[in-house]
Parts: structure tokens; C-alpha cells; sequence
């Protein structure tokens, strides 16, 4: 063998050193079918798919676009049994002797992150247990009981214990002890064991809004959780609208990735949303659609920062090879609607009733529908006097109530002879144009 071999030879194998790589021993597993996933979001990614070898083993590398990841992994046998891991550009082993995986018999070989992990959950656990025991002791006895002492100086020591466990925790460098953080904020522990409700609460709040690295809880398998959680915090406190989309850019602010960015934003409006807080979804899509920061938003979050507003160029209408464009030197009142929906055949009837005078005025009417039956679509719009009747019978999916923005039916669009839109409306009666 030449030099030249022996040298390619080495460099393949430091290449695979450098690799992150974790080693399964599971020899009670042997021949079982396993997936490898990793997080990100609300999202898994699957790393790996195989077969343990018959002696229960199997190598998990970490290439390409993996090779860099840091954070939380999930290992999944076919029978339903598995394990969380924490990669951190360790290369490990990961064990188990028993029948049954649990975990307290899962152990690790070289790797500090899941060692720390481990052990500081049992540790802050046990710690906990023993807290939660004196406070139950001080509200079945009283201070003459003979049990009542020692255990006030048993809570002073919990006190002191758990206050060093956090201070050690927060200067720990490793992505474990952040998931510490990150257990510590769903729970509801703060920085000591006598904090009070609000305590807490501001606490978490500044936690998430000052500590906590997003890109870290990216890859938690925790980022709906602990953005849900925070967010419903603010809701329930019941902070103003100012106040609240104030707390909504801190976090913007935070986040650097599209990808994460978008994400957050889908959270938030959709929380928003269920809790009826309108203004602050208008004024926070004002804030996410100048960020920058938006990659393949989904429907909803498009409609909230891609909805043409007044002095806006008034986007095609598409329907099959169709395309309507607004340059016609005519002025338009466009109407979203679904048929059957009571309150767009209010607005629908207006149009009908008043067709004539609005033509007399300038105005054609053209409408679009979130229809999705043809037939009962068609026999719907039959009446209408106006020709222009678009449907792609896509629902509110369509093309045309995506680049529109339209969340809700009825939506009214006047649109000026030029194409420029100069008003969105609920009701004709607001536009003023049949006045």
C-alpha cells in the first residue's frame, strides 16, 4: 500500500471522528427496528432509520446538514420504548442491561451532557420532594408541636441547597443545564423555594424575555410549551394591548432565524386569535411583515401581514386561465363571501338590490367565493347581476383569499379607476358609497 493510500485512509478516519456519533448498546433489543429524531420547533426530523444488529447494537452518525446540531434527540424503538438524549458534540455510548427501558436505567459513557442532565433532574427532584414535605409538616402541626422546629431549620437548609443548585446551574456552560432552566420555567420553580404567585410569575417572564436563548429552545422539544406558556402569562395578566405587543417584539427581537422567527409569529397570532386580542394581532403583523424575518409563512399568518390594505396596488384576480387585472379605468367594489353564510347574504343582497345605482355611480361589482361545491356554488352566484363571479373552489385556500389577505367572510374591497385599493370593509354600509 502506498503513501498516498495510507494518507487518504487517515483522513477518512478523522473525518468520521470528528462526526458527532453515539453508540446503542441495548442488548435485550437485538434485531429491533429504530428511528433517530431530532427537534426542531414543533417538528421532528429523523436523522436515522435501522435495524439493532443481533447483538442489540447500533452507530448513530451525524452528517451533513446534522453534523452541527445541538440540542435534544429521541430514540424510538418499533415496540414504542425509547429515550431522550442530549448531542452536543459529544461521541458517547448509551446503555442498557435491563429488560424494560426506564430512566433510571439508561446509562451514558463520555458524555457530560446527559450525565448532567440526569443527575441534576434526580438531585433537583429529590430536592423538591423534601421542600414540598415541609410545607405539608407546617400545615398539619403548629409551632408548639415538637416536629415543628426542626423542620423550619430543615427548610432553611432546602432554601440554601436549592439557591446554589440554580446559581451553579445558570454558570454551567453545557446545553443540558439550559434544559434545567427550561424544565425549571414549565414547572413553575423560580429562584426560591418561597417565592410567591407573582414572584413566580415575574420571574419566568423576565427568564424568557432576557436568559433564555431561543436558538437553545429551538431544539428542546419544548418551544411550543414554553412560548405558549409565556404568552398565555401575559394574556392572563390582562396587560394592555401596548404593553403586551411591547413584550411580542422582545421576543422578535431575540430571534436572528427566519425559520424560528416564522414560527413564533404562527404562535403568537394564533394565541392572539383564540383569545380575541384583534388589536394586537393588527399591530403585531404590522411589526412581523417590516421584520424582514418571515420564511414560508402558513394561510393565517399571511392573511395578517400580506393583506393589501388601502393605497394599495389591488392584486390579479385568478381563476383557472383567467386573470382579471384592475386597470380597467372603472371603480370596483370587490366581495370575499361563502355562500350560506348569513352576513355575507346580507352584503350580497345590498349589491343585488342596489346594483343599478351602483353602476350609475361607476362601480361594477365583482365577487370571489371560499365555495368548494360546484354545483351549489354555481346555483348560488346564478342570481347575481354582475359577470365577473370568481371561485377556484379551494375554500379560504384559494389563491384569491391568500394574496388578499381574507382571514373572515364577508370582506368588501373598493378599489378606485386606477387599481388602488381605497378601503377593506365588513359591510357596504361602511364604505358610504350608497349614501
Amino acid at each position: 500500500m502506498n503513501f498516498f493510500m495510507l494518507l487518504f485512509i487517515s483522513f477518512l478516519g478523522t473525518l468520521s471522528v470528528k462526526c458527532q456519533t453515539i453508540n446503542i448498546e441495548l442488548k435485550h433489543f437485538p434485531a429491533k427496528d429504530y428511528m433517530y429524531l431530532i427537534m426542531h420547533g414543533d417538528k421532528f426530523d429523523t436523522v436515522a432509520r435501522g435495524k439493532m444488529d443481533q447483538a442489540g447494537k447500533t452507530i448513530l452518525v451525524f452528517k451533513n446538514k446534522f453534523k452541527n446540531y445541538k440540542g435534544m434527540s429521541r430514540f424510538i424503538l418499533n415496540d414504542g420504548s425509547g429515550f431522550d438524549l442530549v448531542v452536543n458534540k459529544e461521541t458517547f455510548t448509551v446503555f442498557c442491561n435491563d429488560e424494560v427501558l426506564n430512566a433510571d436505567n439508561i446509562k451514558f459513557m463520555k458524555s457530560p451532557e446527559n450525565e448532567y442532565l440526569k443527575s441534576q433532574s434526580i438531585l433537583k427532584q429529590k430536592l423538591l420532594q423534601k421542600a414540598q414535605l415541609a410545607v405539608d409538616v407546617f400545615a398539619l402541626y403548629n409551632e408548639t408541636d415538637a416536629v415543628y422546629a426542626p423542620f423550619i431549620k430543615e427548610q432553611e437548609q432546602l432554601d440554601e441547597q436549592y439557591k446554589k443548585l440554580r446559581t451553579a446551574n445558570e454558570k454551567n456552560p453545557l446545553y443540558a443545564a439550559r434544559m434545567m432552566e427550561i424544565f425549571d420555567f414549565l414547572i413553575g420553580n423560580s429562584n426560591d423555594l418561597q417565592d410567591n404567585r407573582d414572584k413566580k410569575i415575574a420571574q419566568a417572564n423576565s427568564f424568557v424575555l432576557t436568559r433564555l436563548n431561543m436558538d437553545d429552545l429551538y431544539t428542546s422539544n419544548y418551544w411550543n410549551d414554553v412560548l405558549n406558556s409565556w404568552l398565555m402569562m401575559q394574556l392572563n395578566q390582562n396587560k394592555d394591548d401596548g404593553t403586551l405587543l411591547v413584550a411580542l417584539q422582545q421576543i422578535g427581537i431575540k430571534i436572528s432565524d427566519k425559520t424560528q422567527f416564522t414560527a413564533f409569529a404562527e404562535l403568537a397570532v394564533r394565541q392572539l386569535a383564540k383569545t380575541g386580542r384583534d388589536n394586537v394581532i393588527d399591530s403585531f403583523g404590522s411589526y412581523v411583515s417590516q421584520s424582514g424575518k418571515i420564511a414560508m409563512p402558513s394561510h393565517n399568518l399571511l392573511t395578517v401581514i400580506g393583506g393589501p390594505q388601502a393605497g394599495m396596488q389591488a392584486p390579479d384576480l385568478l381563476w383557472k386561465s383567467e386573470k382579471y387585472t384592475f386597470d380597467k379605468k372603472q371603480k370596483t367594489v370587490l366581495i370575499f363571501y361563502e355562500a350560506g353564510c348569513n352576513n355575507c347574504d346580507n352584503e350580497i343582497n345590498l349589491l343585488i338590490g342596489n346594483y343599478l345605482e351602483l353602476q350609475k355611480k361607476g362601480y361594477e361589482v365583482i365577487s370571489a367565493a371560499s365555495d368548494i361545491d360546484s354545483l351549489e356554488s354555481k346555483k348560488y352566484s346564478g342570481r347575481f347581476p354582475w359577470n365577473k363571479k370568481f371561485c377556484d373552489y379551494k375554500g379560504p385556500a384559494g389563491s384569491n383569499f391568500i394574496n388578499y389577505g381574507v382571514i373572515g367572510t364577508p370582506t368588501i374591497f373598493v378599489i378606485d379607476e386606477k387599481g388602488i385599493i381605497t378601503g377593506r370593509y365588513a359591510r357596504i354600509a361602511d364604505t358610504h358609497i350608497l349614501n
